[in-house]
């Protein structure tokens, strides 16, 4: 970034890294590159590789969205997929000369997100192609809703507008609102030991039967040629059910 001083060279690299939008299955930078040349050592011209490294054991983290935000937008994105869905699956069984009940139609979504060890439940009712009414704590709340080419949803509500995309991983929605991001889990079963990513199994590191406590290793697997661990989320007992060389997908038991 260019600029007639330092300051305002900045206030542009900041500008520009706001704009910049990355979509895909990888998470990048942009966020903590943002929040750093916002603190107050880099705007004094008072940082160096220690205070990095300070902000590194301290676990700084980019600034997220504000909670209710990030819930009514990861919320609308679950139900805008799942309705989207529901109406593409009866729309091609009319054109396919079927007659399918119209209760197949899905119109409102239960959604449930943990963020922070606090779970939202939100119910979703779409009322019109664009219009979809939130409740949550007996308080209603109208969004209008279109779809982005990149894939991305804009979001209208009052004088408010969102820009959010929102990437379903295997056991957690990652959602970017307006370019900041937040991680919603989801209800996970402990005892199901699913692959986080699409790979091979190489190896079980725990017999089968064996006992492991918390976050232990289980079994090694390789993805883009790198070897991945995987850690039971409790304590228990392991049992094989697939074989080493197994292919993998993202999700599988």
């Amino acid at each position: 970034a260019w600029g007639e001083n330092r300051e305002e060279a900045r206030e542009n690299m900041v500008v520009a890294l706001r704009d910049l939008s990355i979509r895909g299955d990888f998470r990048t930078t942009v966020e903590y590159l943002i929040m750093l040349m916002e603190t107050e050592h880099f705007l004094l011209n008072k940082f160096h590789t220690g205070w990095l490294d300070h902000l590194i054991a301290m676990k700084a983290h980019a600034e997220k969205p504000d909670p209710l935000s990030a819930v009514v937008c990861g919320a609308l994105h679950v139900a805008y997929t799942t309705v989207t869905k529901s109406t593409a699956q009866y729309q091609s069984s009319i054109e396919r000369g079927l007659s399918p009940s119209a209760e197949t139609l899905i119109t409102t979504v239960d959604v449930e997100l943990i963020n922070d060890n606090v779970k939202y439940a939100i119910k979703i009712t779409r009322s019109s192609a664009n219009s979809y009414f939130l409740l949550m704590n007996n308080s209603v709340l109208e969004v209008e809703v279109h779809r982005m080419k990149d894939g991305g949803l804009l979001l209208a509500t009052g004088s408010n507008s969102y820009l959010t995309y929102m990437m379903d991983e295997v056991d957690r929605w990652r959602v970017v609102v307006n370019g900041k991001t937040v991680v919603f889990e989801k209800e996970r079963d402990p005892t199901k030991l699913r692959s986080t990513s699409t790979g091979k199994l190489l190896q079980y590191v725990v017999e089968d039967g064996g006992h492991v406590n918390a976050d232990d290793p289980y079994a090694e697997i390789e993805v883009m040629k790198m070897v991945m661990t995987l850690r039971a989320p409790e304590c228990g007992r392991v049992l094989h059910l697939k074989r080493p060389g197994a292919v993998l997908d993202a999700g599988m038991l």
